[in-house]
């Protein structure tokens, strides 16, 4: 009975932090991400049309603002307006360092909570 009660915690710990990781919903317009964003910061616009760019924030107003994106060998400056916008993130360049070192410690836990509940199970046989 203490062995199902160990391995029950043992996969709850498992399984519990996971789900706090999801990202909490962004409930914010295009226009209050494109202020509260420093020019010139990394970004990645989706527009209606289906289209998608990406590139540095410039000034910002009332009715859109402006990106400043690589199209071929030169770099143009297009005006958006936040009507033509369906979303607009920060790009983020980790690099790939950091998501094989992520993917290292996740397989690290996942295999050290299944020898520790295989001890568990197995271990008082």
């Amino acid at each position: 009975m203490a062995r199902q009660a160990l391995v029950i915690l043992l996969v709850v710990f498992l399984v519990v932090p996971v789900r706090g990781l999801a990202a909490p919903q962004d409930t914010r317009t295009v226009q209050e991400k494109v202020v509260e964003t420093p020019a010139g910061t990394l970004v990645e616009v989706k527009l209606k049309k289906k289209q998608t760019l990406r590139g540095r924030l410039g000034e910002a107003d009332a009715e859109g603002f402006s990106l400043q994106y690589a199209q071929g060998d030169r770099v143009e400056t297009r005006k958006l307006a936040y009507a033509e916008v369906k979303s607009i993130k920060v790009v983020e360049d980790a690099g790939k360092g950091h998501g094989i070192l992520a993917g290292i410690g996740v397989a690290f836990l996942v295999l050290m909570g299944i020898s520790l509940i295989a001890a568990a199970v197995g271990g008082g046989a």
